[in-house]
This record gives structure tokens, C-alpha cells and sequence, in this order.
């Protein structure tokens, strides 16, 4: 131990430099490692439990690769809410490697028309652009709370 100290004392800038150096040549190899906190590196791979989270990955799709946004408003159908979901929508839909974006923008009424199913969206740009009825809003209110997949997954009632 003294010999070391005695090395130390005797060579201070030597010693410094040389951690500096090998510090420096330290960054870019450190640089380089990848972290992955997927819960698929924590467990081996034959383990059930990633068998059973891959079976689930399969159906529902994955739970790293998903943003949630919610907020609370007095009106969801109020012309500035409405424009504010439409011009965040479209943002989100702008992010590169963006694969699907749900909103109410997004979403589509599915009916049977003459044995025809037929899909066709909820909103429409002329919802924000021409006057609507009081009627046409009530309408569009009751279809939004009466349909399984906005009412339950969009829209908190």
C-alpha cells in the first residue's frame, strides 16, 4: 500500500493524465452501449411468462410502443376542443415511424345499410367550417355515447 502511495506522490501528473486519457478513450465505447428495458431482456427465452406476454403482444399489440393522451373538458363537441383534437391529431399522424393514431377524428361509424356494411367517419371537416343544427349535435353526441368503441375507449361519458 505505501508503495503505491509512494507512486502516486512521486508521479502526480503522469498518473493524472494518464486517467484523463484513458477516460477520454473511455466515451466513445460507453457511448455505444444500448439499454433496452423491454420486459422481454429480463426473463430467459423460453420462459412461459414471455410465451404468454408474446401470445398477448400478438393480440393486443405491444405496451411499450403506445402514447396516451386524456384530458377533461367541459364540451368534447365545442368547436375549439373539437379544432385543438383535429390539429393534434394530425401532428401525431405527422411523427415519422407514427404507425396509427386514434381519436375521434379518426374514428368511423360502421352500419348496415341495405345489407351493405358500409364505414364512415364520425367528424368531417365541415363540422368545424359550416354551421351546424342543434340537432345534428345532439345526434352526433348520442352516436359517439351509443357506439361500443368511442364511448367506451374515446370518450368517458
Amino acid at each position: 500500500m505505501h508503495l503505491l502511495a509512494d507512486f502516486i506522490l512521486k508521479y502526480p501528473k503522469s498518473i493524472l493524465v494518464s486517467i484523463i486519457v484513458l477516460t477520454i478513450g473511455a466515451v466513445f465505447p460507453a457511448s455505444q452501449i444500448d439499454t433496452d428495458f423491454n420486459l422481454e431482456g429480463f426473463f430467459p427465452k423460453d420462459a412461459s411468462t414471455i410465451e404468454e406476454y408474446n401470445l398477448l403482444a400478438d393480440e393486443f399489440g405491444r405496451d411499450d410502443n403506445v402514447i396516451a393522451i386524456a384530458f377533461e373538458t367541459e364540451n368534447i363537441l365545442a368547436l375549439d376542443v373539437l379544432s385543438d383534437i383535429k390539429q393534434l391529431t394530425e401532428a401525431f399522424e405527422n411523427i415519422p415511424n407514427t404507425i396509427e393514431t386514434i381519436s375521434i377524428w379518426t374514428a368511423t361509424r360502421i352500419q348496415v345499410v341495405d345489407g351493405t356494411l358500409i364505414t364512415e367517419p364520425f367528424l368531417t371537416d365541415e363540422v368545424l367550417f359550416e354551421t351546424q343544427t342543434v340537432e345534428f349535435w345532439s345526434d352526433l353526441r348520442t352516436n359517439f355515447s351509443e357506439d361500443p368503441i368511442i364511448g367506451n375507449l374515446l370518450i368517458n361519458n
